[in-house]
């Protein structure tokens, strides 16, 4: 997932900080498209646990980013999903 990607915003100033926000909102309410709400609080409840992983494996400067939260949703299904594979199970 790549956030605004027609702007450099490695460096939100004041000016570009409500387009940031505006982008990041809308990729991640993109990437969690079918999850309840408590499995959205889920994925952000795990990626500071994301962050410090990635800080023991060797990267100790790192600074928590969107791309944490990015990696739980990734990781999770959502319950739509699996719902939905199991009752395509029971119908077979």
């Amino acid at each position: 997932m790549t956030i605004c990607k027609d702007k450099d915003l490695r460096y939100p100033y004041q000016e570009t900080w409500p387009y940031f926000v505006t982008c990041v909102l809308q990729e991640l309410a993109t990437a969690t498209h079918g999850f309840s709400s408590a499995k959205i609080e889920s994925c952000v409840s795990e990626s500071p646990y994301n962050w410090a992983y990635e800080r023991e494996q060797g990267k100790p400067h790192s600074s928590f980013e969107v791309r944490h939260i990015q990696q739980a949703i990734q990781e999770a299904r959502p319950l739509s999903v699996l719902v939905t594979e199991n009752i395509e199970k029971l119908r077979e």
